[in-house]
């Protein structure tokens, strides 16, 4: 999985810190769709939900003020 960083405000201390996001590799999950004739989307997507599910339900805390984000 590839990672993405974004920018966000911290609820505690109000500072603007970044944070890093886990997402799927969409370039080689759509030639790998296209390769085997679809049959990877249904790999490609449990990969989406997986990335999805983990962005929001992980415990990310402030670097700064370790508080909740």
């Amino acid at each position: 999985m590839a990672k993405r960083t974004e920018l966000t405000v911290c609820a505690s201390c109000g500072e603007t810190v970044p944070i890093t996001l886990k997402t799927p590799n969409h370039a080689l999950h759509v030639v790998l769709s296209i390769l085997t004739m679809g049959l990877w989307l249904v790999v490609y997507l449990a990969a989406i939900l997986d990335s999805a599910m983990n962005n929001r339900f992980s415990r990310k805390r402030c670097p700064k003020c370790n508080g909740r984000l």
